[in-house]
């Protein structure tokens, strides 16, 4: 994927390695391998982009 985007879509190296670690996990083929929506809220790419609201850390730690 991270090929993909810099080749195909000129992506920067710093984000497709970015994008790729936040996408990836979310297409594993078995469920139970495959992130939740819970675990990718954490991950630092999507954290970067949108940060948490006031209360909304304290409900995610509580889901995991």
């Amino acid at each position: 994927m991270k090929s993909v985007l810099k080749e195909k879509y000129g992506w920067s190296e710093e984000d497709a390695e970015g994008m790729s670690s936040f996408i990836e996990p979310m297409l594993r083929f078995l469920p139970e391998t495959r992130a939740t929506a819970a675990e990718m809220l954490k991950h630092k790419w999507l954290r970067g982009i949108h940060p948490l609201l006031p209360g909304e850390e304290e409900e995610i730690k509580k889901s995991s």
